[in-house]
């Protein structure tokens, strides 16, 4: 027997083991129970991050990416009981969006939430020469404004922008109706990637329009500019976060930019929440309220980034429409 293993290098094992026991157990709480149920978990404080929702929201996000003929009849790998489906985008859909929206009974929950892109290489390669080339009229039709002496300039990517605008009356009518019927129900978007644009667009929306929204999005591209950022803080009231992945390329495009003029250049919204580490001991570092904390994902150099970590988020492969990467369990 070696005399290598010493009580150091048992220490580091055992806090290692522990390390593992400890993620699994984070995830428990929002993974199936009997291989269908997701039994979610609700924040006490929407404008506050809360991993074990995140890890439930991230299960909406990745069954937007399920093949429309299992979605519309709710069929799917990752469709779970206690989910009313109440509307699902077309497939004529002219801008490749796929979306849902439903109630979760469990939670008393609204969901809605929208596909990533299908063609991950040309799309990064499109981001990387995008322009914010839209003007943002909800910013400038605000009755208040989010700081002292504001200026409503916001603007933000026109492809998100008719992207979103190609689905926004269908869901709004969709939440719209659910509401009624469930008054106190949160409403709780996402969305991976392009998605996750798309979700920031809605989130903001339906909280204009309906109130009580919080957004979880995972890999989200910058969808506009500054003012439209401090927009949408404002108006979420702290109930938006972006879990960016390791040194995935994705919430780094498009460029920033560099121009002394604040509306010309990308900026994300707040809050990010960095996913650092692999495997499953990950760490989540909740960033300052900036939208662009140099001491998180935009501490990394450009050529630190890959795009396999856009794939990977929350242990689980956002594309796949595969069951949650740990067992079900049974209730006790």
């Amino acid at each position: 027997c070696s005399t290598g293993t010493t009580a150091k290098s048992w220490d580091m094992l055992f806090k290692s083991t522990l390390g593992v026991l400890v993620a699994l157990a984070v995830c428990v709480d929002a993974l199936p129970l009997d291989g269908r149920t997701l039994k979610p978990h609700l924040p006490t404080n929407i404008s506050v991050w809360d991993e074990p929702f995140a890890e439930f929201m991230v299960e909406f996000a990745r069954a937007a990416y399920c093949d429309h003929s299992v979605l519309v009849d709710w069929t799917c790998q990752l469709c779970f009981e206690g989910f009313e489906l109440r509307w699902v985008t077309p497939l004529n859909n002219t801008k490749d969006v796929q979306a849902f929206v439903g109630y979760h009974s469990l939670g008393n929950l609204i969901i809605v939430s929208f596909r990533g892109t299908q063609d991950l290489k040309n799309w990064v390669e499109d981001l990387e020469f995008s322009k914010i080339d839209f003007d943002y009229q909800p910013c400038a039709n605000a009755s208040s404004p989010p700081i002292e002496n504001w200026t409503p300039e916001c603007k933000i990517h026109k492809g998100f922008w008719d992207s979103y605008e190609s689905v926004s009356d269908n869901i709004t009518t969709a939440v719209t109706s659910l509401r009624q019927q469930h008054p106190n129900a949160l409403i709780a978007v996402t969305g991976h990637s392009f998605g996750g644009a798309l979700a920031a667009l809605s989130a903001v929306d339906l909280n204009l329009k309906l109130g009580n929204a919080v957004m979880y999005s995972f890999g989200e591209p910058r969808v506009g500019n500054w003012y439209f950022a401090q927009f949408l803080d404002h108006k979420m009231n702290g109930a938006a976060f972006r879990v960016v992945h390791n040194r995935d390329l994705v919430p780094h495009l498009p460029g920033a930019g560099t121009t002394p003029l604040l509306s010309l250049n990308f900026f994300h919204e707040r809050t990010e929440v960095w996913q650092r580490g692999a495997s499953m001991l990950y760490t989540y570092q909740v960033c300052d309220g900036s939208g662009e904390d140099p001491e998180c994902s935009d501490s990394l150099w450009p050529w630190m980034l890959q795009v396999s970590d856009h794939a990977q988020y929350m242990g689980r492969t956002m594309h796949d429409c595969a069951p949650p990467p740990v067992p079900p369990i049974s209730e006790p």
